[in-house]
């Protein structure tokens, strides 16, 4: 599918026709139907500025992680699933919340 059909199916307003300009001299509608690789590179851009994935290609890593996890039987998520962290572990600030940047805190450490 196209990046276009992609984000509606996840209830994303896609990129405007007019973000894919570059492409118009192709003639092939890519600005309407936008290879998938390409929205999502494009996407990031745009909404980005190129240093992170957009909401449509962050999605779609996000949920192969999740799937990856899940598929594991030895992952947390299926040996623990009700796991929270308790405060001053992991990097945790307060009970059962934390953030990445906690984590990446503890991890430099």
């Amino acid at each position: 599918p196209s990046g276009q059909r992609v984000a509606m199916a996840m209830g994303i307003e896609p990129l405007a026709p007019e973000v894919f300009d570059d492409l118009k001299n192709y003639k092939t509608n890519f600005e309407n139907s936008t290879p998938l690789w390409f929205y999502i590179l494009k996407e990031a851009e745009v909404k980005c500025k190129g240093y992170k994935l957009g909401p449509v290609g962050g999605r779609i890593v996000a949920e192969t992680f999740i799937g990856i996890m899940g598929a594991d039987n030895l992952s947390y998520i299926n040996l623990q699933p009700n796991w929270q962290p308790l405060k001053d572990e992991f990097g945790c600030k307060n009970t059962g919340f934390y953030e990445m940047a906690d984590l990446l805190d503890f991890i430099k450490q």
